[in-house]
């Protein structure tokens, strides 16, 4: 390897020390510049970018938000505004994603040989990182991105579609390796896989299959050779994640993003944020025991708030509080969960309940396993089965699949669960008329539904969000720009099947 100075543009700064505690910092000035005595140096940075990006402001909170998970408490202002869906950029984000993290990746394969295992763990992260990008923004500057060093300072913006078809190719072209040289690289600047060659192989390996799926709903999708794929295995058997001794609770700039936003913000998220009633309530209705792992109950149990119904005062606001001061979380990549539900996902497309149910089953327990609940004899697990049993179309097992999904996403992976409920539809969107059934939903919410929020029914036509509009900079420094998105309601390309609604 070459013993070179990189220049990284980076949200976080490594300053000159020997553990990880020491450098990395998660809320430093982005217009820092470092220099690094070697490209696995960088490679910390970036992993750490990406999962402030998943967990952090814009896409962990909206990610919530959007997912109704939580709710804007009544009385409280500053976040508003995801409630009521008006056009937010998630500038923030994009930000971290593309100005730092994928900058940093392109550095370090620059000024490293594509033999060497920090290359491969570069390029797999790079077309991950390009994935959550194209799938958050959909049309994106891709083919001529970060060429600024090449006089491309207005890079055209090229179609989700093609973007797709050239991660794919791309993710085929790691698969061809069978090792890569570790001898190059500390494995403590690796805080996902620790330099290991077969972990980062499997997670390729992974993102292929989660491309494959993302493309359900369109012409590309064939789920005859996803099928192919899932049974040549060989997938992630261990989770790919920042984990959360990573974090350093109490000491600023280095705490998990969440609880770094709290404290900065004088605890904006729990004087803002409640649970949301679409999620207590389905919570509850299954006996499901990572209830209490999710949120600090009220005096009388759990209680969820009508999703942005904040101008409304009832009779108690004693609502379920987040969790977000005190607990450090580990931040997935990819879970070992969801790929036992997008097997499951593919086995019933084909026909197959009884291997769909199987790998149902295990991401459910991998899930539960997770957060220290046993599984056996819990009243829960009897619920899901006897659920899943109750019918036998392909629609009623994705329906349990996606509301599993849903589920084990919280606290972990809130932006995915968002844009997986858009590719599969699920839960439903019940059409009920929120502000004007109160009475009635305190006795028989649509559990199992989405809602649409009190403040934001009509902003989008009575349309659930689909995706931020394009930031500010994105679209005034860029000459080959098109126009900005009306609404935070345009889907991007591969967003294609029919909502599912449920008319009251």
């Amino acid at each position: 390897m070459k013993n070179i100075h990189i220049i990284i543009i980076s949200l976080f700064v490594l300053a000159v020390s020997t553990g990880c505690n020491d450098w990395l910092d998660v809320n430093e000035n982005p217009n820092n510049l470092n220099k690094l005595p070697e490209p696995d140096a960088a490679l910390a940075v970036a992993q750490i970018n990406i999962a402030n990006a998943l967990m952090g402001w814009d896409l962990g909170i909206g990610g919530a938000f959007w997912s109704q998970y939580w709710t804007q408490r009544a009385g409280g202002q500053d976040l508003k505004f995801l409630d009521t869906y008006e056009n937010a950029t998630f500038e923030i984000a994009h930000r971290n994603l593309i100005s730092s993290a994928l900058v940093d990746l392109k550095e370090i394969k620059k000024y490293s040989s594509s033999t060497e295992l920090v290359y491969f763990i570069a390029e797999a992260l790079s077309i991950y990182t390009w994935q959550i990008v194209t799938d958050t923004w959909g049309d994106v500057p891709y083919f001529e991105a970060l060429r600024g060093d090449e006089g491309i300072t207005s890079p055209k913006f090229d179609s989700q579609q093609s973007i797709y078809t050239d991660l794919l190719k791309r993710v085929d072209a790691l698969l061809v390796y069978t090792s890569a040289d570790n001898t190059t690289m500390s494995p403590a600047n690796d805080l996902i896989y620790g330099a290991n060659f077969d972990h980062w192989y499997s997670f390729a390996k992974t993102i292929k299959l989660k491309l494959m799926m993302r493309l359900s709903a369109t012409s590309g999708y064939d789920n005859a050779q996803v099928l192919t794929l899932i049974n040549q295995g060989g997938f992630i058997d261990s989770m790919a994640m920042i984990y959360r001794n990573v974090w350093t609770f109490g000491e600023h700039g280095k705490q998990y993003p969440l609880i770094e936003y709290q404290v900065l913000s004088a605890g904006r998220i729990q004087s803002n944020v409640v649970a949301s009633a679409t999620f207590i309530e389905w919570l509850q209705y299954v006996n499901d025991p990572r209830i209490d792992n999710y949120f600090r109950p009220t005096t009388s149990g759990h209680k969820g708030m009508l999703q942005g119904d904040y101008t409304y005062t009832p009779t108690s606001t004693d609502f379920s509080m987040v969790i977000t001061d005190s607990v450090n979380t580990d931040i997935p990549l990819i879970s070992r969960w969801e790929v036992e539900f997008w097997k499951a996902e593919a086995f019933a497309r084909s026909g197959n309940s009884t291997k769909a149910k199987e790998h149902y089953i295990t991401g459910v327990t991998q899930s539960l396993n997770y957060w220290g609940n046993n599984t056996a004899g819990l009243t829960f697990m009897h619920k899901i089965d006897s659920i899943w049993d109750s019918a036998s179309s392909y629609d009623h097992y994705l329906e349990q699949i996606a509301l599993q999904k849903w589920t084990a996403y919280y606290k972990l992976q809130h932006w995915e669960s968002f844009m997986e409920r858009n590719r599969i539809k699920y839960p439903k969107v019940n059409m009920i008329d929120v502000a004007n059934n109160r009475s009635s939903l305190t006795t028989d919410f649509p559990v199992g539904n989405f809602v649409l929020s009190v403040a934001g029914r009509a902003t989008l036509q009575e349309k659930l969000p689909s995706s931020p509009l394009y930031p500010v900079g994105e679209i005034t420094r860029n000459a080959n720009a098109p126009g900005n998105k009306t609404n935070i309601g345009v889907d991007v390309w591969w967003n294609a099947k029919t909502e599912n609604q449920v008319q009251p």
